[in-house]
């Protein structure tokens, strides 16, 4: 794959490629640093490519994080019976106590 020179870039190419990155999730600094490499002399592909694993080891703890979350409303709305007043439902009564002492208590029975 043939690379284009950032100094070659016009400003629409230049603010496309910022585009790009900031969708698959580096911050607006992040870009900044990662575009300044391209000009440090003393950089090279590894220092990109290790920046680029940190964003995805960072954005695997985040999906870690929102599977737990979601795991938890799996099971919020599961123990509710859904039917009745508010205060029949579950929900907040299991959010009150902690979910995650509710839930350990569940699975020692």
């Amino acid at each position: 794959m043939h690379r284009i020179p950032a100094e070659t870039l016009t400003h629409e190419q230049k603010r496309t490629t910022e585009i790009r990155i900031w969708e698959i999730g580096f911050s607006l600094a992040e870009i900044a640093e990662l575009l300044s490499l391209r000009s440090d002399p003393g950089a090279g592909c590894v220092d990109i490519c290790g920046r680029t694993i940190e964003k995805r080891n960072s954005v695997q703890v985040k999906l870690d994080r929102l599977l737990r979350m979601q795991d938890a409303l799996d099971e919020l709305i599961a123990r509710c019976p859904s039917t009745g007043g508010v205060k029949a439902c579950t929900i907040l009564d299991v959010i009150e106590r902690g979910i995650d002492d509710v839930l350990a208590a569940d699975r020692m029975m």
